[in-house]
């Protein structure tokens, strides 16, 4: 399972035409998941590259939602960071807990 987030704030830099650079045609996977802010952009891209993909609005119910196993995250600047914020404070609430 590939989990795939774009955002597209200041850092990342607005414009999301770089998606149709990517060749999403190569994903050598079954399941796809489309996150983010620009999902629906990422979205289309996969549609054209005959990618079957799921889009969810947010990274982490989709992380959440995923049966055990491997998964991989791919995701631009501002949307690995907040990733990474949520899922280390996670952890540390849990280590607390």
């Amino acid at each position: 399972i590939v989990v795939l987030v774009v955002n597209a704030h200041e850092a990342d830099g607005r414009d999301t035409s770089w998606l149709w650079d990517v060749p999403f045609e190569t994903l050598p996977c079954h399941s796809v998941i489309a996150a983010g802010e620009r999902r629906f952009d990422l979205g289309v891209r996969l549609g054209y590259a005959g990618i079957t993909h799921t889009t969810v609005r947010d990274p982490l119910t989709a992380l959440a939602e995923l049966p055990a196993g491997p998964v991989q995250v791919i995701a631009n600047y501002s949307a690995f960071r907040q990733l990474h914020h949520h899922l280390t404070a996670s952890r540390r609430r849990g280590a607390r807990g």
